[in-house]
């Protein structure tokens, strides 16, 4: 039995205006992923893979990633697995291929697949400046903002500012979503956010942020960039 895994590019480029970028915008570069699924009558039309890794939140997460953010996908043979492995392959809805129970798994689609991503695979940028506009005002707006989280301990109010006034509140265990005032969030989740959250953001390397043309990923929270130039925080995931 056979899993496929890849790695996601130190750098890709992004949009119309070829914006050098760090890793994918939901998984920074070289983290390792795995085949959870693709479709066999589309991926040479569109080429993308749903694939499963540490997720720019920290949690382990399965998101669709286009060809041009992925590297180095092979099939990798799974020797005499263990019943806690392949609970934690069904679990995380992981591809098992050549797996005789699984009719779906077809050993020879997959690698056709994959011959495929090759032959359309990019020159892999080893190295760059990222330094465009957009960019560093995103830095900037990190860097405050885990400024503010480290002058603001056991006061997450403080740092209210830096969020929009509606708020999407995200269930990790869920497809549901919540909408909350700042006031309404804060009140409910002011823990959390102070002990959970802002850890994760004061985490992330602000060198490796993947703002895109309207959000970015800044661990547990998804910020909204708009057209007037401002970031703000728009939605938050929690384990509700």
């Amino acid at each position: 039995m056979y899993i496929v895994k890849g790695k996601i590019r130190k750098f890709s480029l992004y949009g119309n205006n070829q914006l050098l970028r760090s890793g994918s915008p939901h998984f920074f570069p070289d983290t390792e992923v795995i085949l959870c699924h693709y479709y066999k009558s589309e991926y040479r039309i569109d080429p993308k893979l749903w694939v499963r890794g540490t997720h720019r939140s920290g949690l382990y997460k399965t998101r669709v990633v286009r060809a041009k953010y992925l590297i180095a996908l092979k099939l990798e043979e799974v020797q005499s697995p263990s019943q806690q492995t392949l609970d934690f392959i069904k679990r995380n809805g992981i591809r098992l291929i050549g797996n005789p129970r699984n009719n779906d798994s077809d050993l020879s689609d997959v690698r056709k697949m994959l011959d495929f991503f090759e032959e359309i695979e990019e020159p892999e940028i080893l190295s760059g400046v990222v330094d465009d506009d957009l960019f560093i005002k995103a830095r900037s707006y990190v860097l405050a903002l885990q400024n503010s989280i480290r002058e603001s301990i056991n006061d997450a109010k403080r740092i209210n500012t830096y969020f929009q006034d509606l708020i999407e509140v995200k269930s990790r265990f869920s497809s549901k979503l919540t909408h909350l005032s700042k006031g309404e969030f804060f009140q409910k989740y002011e823990r959390y956010f102070t002990e959970r959250v802002s850890q994760t953001i004061l985490r992330t390397d602000v060198n490796t942020i993947f703002p895109t043309e309207d959000r970015m990923i800044i661990g547990l929270v998804e910020v909204q960039i708009k057209a007037d130039g401002q970031f703000k925080i728009s939605r938050v995931e929690v384990n509700d």
